[in-house]
């Protein structure tokens, strides 16, 4: 027999010899009890599914997500209610309970469930017996072969915080399973790149594989799910484009991806400062390029006491930025950098645009050295006093710092 299970990682491997592929467990005709722990989006429900696969006795999987269930209808999804025995039960209706007879009943989030509600689970977990809401002078018995509990908070502590009853936590852990995060199933990950690309003809470039496998996946299997899902909408090509990816991977991507040097030594300064001017007064309707568009300025046009090669630095720029001395050719390039950057993610502030860019090329400046504040100033073609500014300025920027000096 074959699960559905997609892994190559050992711990994985031992539990689907101990609690799938176990002879016992498959003929044993007793209702069992299962409980899987384990972080949101590691598989838990596929896992449930796959115990019920294996069981020579079958039925029917019924899943129920007891986060979802409002606090007045716990009984009713449970054991069912007779019509009429409240507002809306408008016909009688079975419980999950029954709809699992002779099959498995998964109960997820269970940690989620309300203190007052947990005896009456523990009683029907134990009597193997129920009422309908409004049926009292019936009671029904449930044969179900497996009943799984699935959660991802620690028990034992919602026990201590008085949240989780201790009685019903020693009924349920029986079988109990730890699903591991993705994050420590690192083997398993580009097993699942493959499968979720299987059908979308989507081909993934090796680096970007890469650090795929080397991220730690918070939100587990369905983060990566959702990813790829994403980068395939976005992709215009067959390739993966890594601009695509999501807000919570661009600075796991940007330690990789290092920015492209700008070659400005053949750069025609006029038609590059003419380009900018229309591009930002086309696509994004910015009052400053408008206005030059319509007036017609072009590059090196007087300003005052200033030429319009320095109008960037000081009318983009916030007051406490604007300081002398500036490359110009290296502010109007991220100035058609960070446009870019805003035309593509939708922004409306070319001021924010330029900031979340020169942060990014900081960050990557900043790994690229080791964090060596001197190195990383002469490689951004700034002073040592201004770099480290910028750093103190910014909350994550200080955090990355002291990450790359510990090590990481």
């Amino acid at each position: 027999m074959q699960t559905q299970i997609i892994t190559q990682n050992q711990t994985m491997l031992g539990l689907i010899n101990s609690f799938i592929y176990n002879e016992n467990i498959r003929n044993n005709k007793q209702s069992l009890i299962f409980l899987l722990q384990g972080k949101t989006g590691t598989g838990k429900e596929v896992f449930a599914r796959e115990i019920h696969n294996s069981s020579r006795t079958r039925g029917k999987f019924i899943a129920v997500n007891c986060a979802a269930i409002p606090d007045d209808l716990f009984a009713s999804h449970w054991f069912g209610h007779r019509k009429g025995s409240f507002s809306g039960a408008i016909e009688d209706r079975k419980g999950a309970f029954e709809e699992a007879r002779n099959g498995t009943l998964f109960l997820d989030e269970i940690g989620e469930i309300p203190l007052k509600h947990q005896a009456i689970l523990l009683r029907a977990l134990q009597e193997k017996k129920g009422f309908r809401v409004g049926e009292m002078d019936k009671e029904r018995s449930y044969n179900i072969h497996r009943i799984i509990c699935a959660t991802n908070i620690d028990l034992e502590k919602a026990i201590a915080e008085n949240k989780f009853r201790e009685d019903l936590y020693h009924r349920i852990k029986l079988l109990m399973i730890e699903i591991p995060a993705l994050k420590d199933r690192s083997d398993d990950i580009s097993l699942f790149i493959d499968h979720f690309l299987k059908d979308s003809k989507k081909i993934i470039p090796n680096k970007l594989r890469k650090i795929f496998t080397n991220y730690e996946w918070p939100g587990n299997v369905r983060q990566l799910q959702v990813e790829l899902e994403r980068l395939c909408l976005l992709s215009q090509g067959q390739i993966l484009n890594p601009i695509h990816c999501s807000r919570e991977l661009t600075r796991h991507i940007a330690a990789y991806y290092e920015p492209k040097p700008i070659d400005t030594s053949n750069v025609n300064l006029s038609k590059l400062f003419d380009e900018l001017i229309e591009t930002l007064a086309k696509n994004t309707h910015d009052t400053w390029a408008l206005q030059r568009l319509e007036q017609g300025w072009k590059y090196g046009d007087q300003h005052g006491h200033k030429t319009n090669t320095c109008l960037i630095d000081y009318e983009f720029l916030p007051e406490s930025e604007k300081v002398g001395n500036r490359n110009t050719v290296r502010e109007i390039m991220k100035a058609i950098l960070a446009c870019d950057y805003m035309i593509a993610n939708g922004s409306s502030s070319l001021e924010k645009s330029m900031k979340q860019f020169e942060k990014q090329l900081i960050e990557n400046v900043l790994i690229k050295t080791n964090g060596n504040i001197t190195e990383a100033a002469q490689s951004l073609q700034i002073d040592r006093a201004t770099l480290s500014r910028k750093v103190s300025a910014d909350s994550e920027l200080k955090q990355l710092l002291e990450k790359i000096r510990k090590g990481f």
